[in-house]
């Protein structure tokens, strides 16, 4: 999606036209989309400004959710991206995110807009209370930049109150460069990003069991971790 919109926005128009040919909406909501706030001032105060954005940022969540649910399944692949799994230690309910997959789907215009109304309608059930999510970047190529600048504009346009209910944030098997890219994440997620070297620290936070991985994640991540280990072993 565009997100050189006035105000940070996303426009519905943003998406792709077969997108919005699937799950087309009335007239009325895109012009609402586009004047969240009515007529505003010619010169806003920064109050006022920020008053329309987060308006703006609510309207057009819940308008993007309704095309996610209105598309269907095999269009999205939603939980091939995405997908709920367990509870952290706290009681929190957990969004798994396939890094490998997720990059695989940014890699065009349209595969942008299918994860950007996944991510939406997976996470739906869980935004309205403390939420974590586990990114597993096992698999994802070196650099992955324009994935996380994705991720990035993703997360800074969901309404604030979705933000400030995201509890943590844990990234498995982080490069130095996905470290650089998430600590560039600043304020939004101050305090709430965790970097994970190895999966098994993830029972620090999770009871064994609670987390559900698939079966080509987990063999890819018990290769990276030998031959992490191997790499570090004294020669003999």
């Amino acid at each position: 999606p565009n997100l050189n919109a006035p105000s940070g926005r996303v426009p519905v128009e943003a998406l792709s036209p077969s997108f919005m040919n699937v799950a087309p909406l009335p007239e009325e909501m895109r012009a609402a989309a586009r004047r969240p706030c009515g007529e505003r001032p010619k010169q806003p105060t920064q109050r006022q400004q920020e008053e329309c954005n987060s308006v703006g940022a609510v309207r057009l969540y819940r308008q993007l959710l309704r095309v996610a649910h209105q598309l269907p399944e095999e269009k999205l692949q939603a939980s091939s991206i995405a997908y709920q799994s367990g509870v952290d230690r706290l009681g929190r309910p957990t969004l798994v995110l396939l890094g490998q997959r997720l990059h695989e789907r940014c890699a065009t215009e349209e595969g942008r807009d299918a994860v950007w109304l996944s991510l939406i309608k997976q996470s739906a059930s869980l935004v309205h209370a403390p939420f974590a999510v586990v990114f597993v970047a096992t698999g994802m190529p070196v650099d992955s930049g324009p994935t996380f600048d994705f991720l990035r504009d993703y997360a800074s346009t969901l309404p604030e109150d979705v933000q400030e209910r995201l509890a943590s944030f844990y990234l498995v098997h982080p490069t130095w460069r996905m470290r650089v890219a998430f600590v560039v994440l600043g304020m939004l997620l101050w305090g709430r990003l965790h970097f994970l070297s190895t999966f098994e620290e993830i029972h620090k936070y999770f009871a064994p069991a609670q987390l559900v991985v698939p079966s080509h994640v987990l063999d890819a991540l018990r290769q990276r971790e030998i031959g992490s280990r191997d790499a570090t072993r004294a020669p003999a």
